[in-house]
């Protein structure tokens, strides 16, 4: 699935389900080298230079604290897995 076909604002956990995105972490890395971050939730933030991508990151076994994390949009790739809680993948 594209991530431009996803709700964005919206709470994938609430449906059982989360994300994964692929992500250039640093500059300079290859630009075929991503790695993959879960969530459960993102939205668009368009700054004045750089549109971000703010995400909820998925951690199941965390004491209920939720990690925010800012993502350069240009460094995200536009396929994205969805993925039910239990373990079955869509793409």
């Amino acid at each position: 699935m594209l991530l431009s076909e996803l709700k964005p604002n919206h709470d994938y956990a609430k449906e059982g389900k989360y994300l994964i995105l692929s992500l250039r972490k640093k500059k300079g890395v290859r630009k075929d080298k991503f790695i993959e971050i879960p969530i459960t939730w993102f939205d668009y933030n368009f700054g004045e230079k750089v549109e971000w991508l703010i995400v909820r990151e998925y951690q199941p076994s965390v004491n209920g604290k939720e990690k925010y994390t800012n993502c350069k949009l240009e460094n995200i790739h536009a396929q994205v897995s969805v993925v039910n809680v239990k373990g079955a993948t869509t793409k």
